[in-house]
């Protein structure tokens, strides 16, 4: 129970990491570079989502399966997500008359759940014991052997 709170507080942090990338680099590009708002958005996006990748696999979930294995589940898993985010929000605002902030804002809500379940369940789940691990040359093997 103790691993797992730290997992999630793990996938928090990181997602405010990402976040803050993602929006710097939207911001940069389009006050600064000049890009229309949309390429800007989509670039901010697309480069917090590979933080957010990046960081989970290593540090959040500490995954040793191959990138080729995991990044199409992971983007899946941010698109489920992303429509878990989206429906909240239409809900919350065109059918609950909440104001569009406040809805978009409780819209997180459901994104991080999803997020946090698909991840730590489909895209980088624990692995088993019986699965075999990568073998790593040994930085003293081969020394003196000659």
């Amino acid at each position: 129970m103790k691993s797992t709170l730290f997992q999630l507080i793990r996938f928090l942090a990181t997602g405010v990491l990402n976040t803050a990338v993602g929006l710097g680099i939207n911001v940069l590009l389009y006050h600064v570079a000049g890009f229309p708002d949309a390429a800007a958005n989509f670039a901010g996006y697309a480069v917090g989502l590979t933080v957010s990748f990046i960081v989970n696999r290593s540090w959040t979930f500490r995954s040793r399966r191959s990138w080729r294995a995991t990044v199409p589940r992971f983007l899946a898993v941010a698109g489920v997500s992303y429509l878990a985010n989206l429906a909240t929000m239409l809900a919350l605002h065109r059918v609950g008359g909440l104001s569009i902030e406040w809805a978009n804002l409780l819209a997180v809500a459901p994104y991080t759940v999803v997020f946090y379940l698909g991840s730590r369940w489909f895209v980088f789940p624990r692995e088993a014991a019986s699965e075999p691990r990568p073998v790593h040359a040994s930085p003293v093997a081969g020394r003196g052997a000659r």
